[in-house]
């Protein structure tokens, strides 16, 4: 489950698109020139999708409280970005099932959320893929 989130979630953040299963904006390329980058975290959020063992999916997104990544020749050469576990907001449901769901995802049967209320995705190294895409090797820490 960690590597899912951690796949989903980086893709996410570079891809700096709020895209859901609904959404049918065509994703544009990110060209990021060598630089330090912060996240605009009143601009960003994480778009997550997770199944059940039935099959079926839900989905939504996730705040970021802070983010940072430093490029270099072309190359990801870190960062770190910490996200908002208290945040978890399921798009697909409304009413009891939506606050069911949250309460679930936040309680230790999963993100225990109330004893850890931040992840945190450190970029270890990048590859580049082609203009703008990057193969990106991080550890996600979630419940410390």
């Amino acid at each position: 489950m960690k590597k899912l989130y951690s796949l989903l979630l980086f893709a996410l953040l570079l891809s700096c698109n709020n895209q859901n299963q609904q959404n049918t904006e065509q994703v544009s390329t990110v060209y990021a020139e060598d630089s330090q980058y912060t996240i605009e975290t009143s601009q960003s959020s994480i778009t997550w999708t997770g199944r059940e063992l039935s099959t079926s999916y839900h989905y939504g997104t996730i705040n970021l409280l802070s983010g940072q990544f430093e490029v270099s020749n072309g190359i990801i050469l870190n960062g770190e970005f910490i996200v908002d576990m208290t945040s978890i907001n399921n798009q697909d449901m409304e009413g009891d099932r939506k606050a069911r769901l949250e309460g679930h995802l936040k309680s230790d049967d999963f993100f225990s959320v109330d004893a850890h209320p931040t992840a945190l995705l450190s970029i270890q190294e990048s590859q580049l893929i082609s203009e703008g895409k990057w193969n990106v090797t991080a550890n996600l820490t979630i419940k410390g």
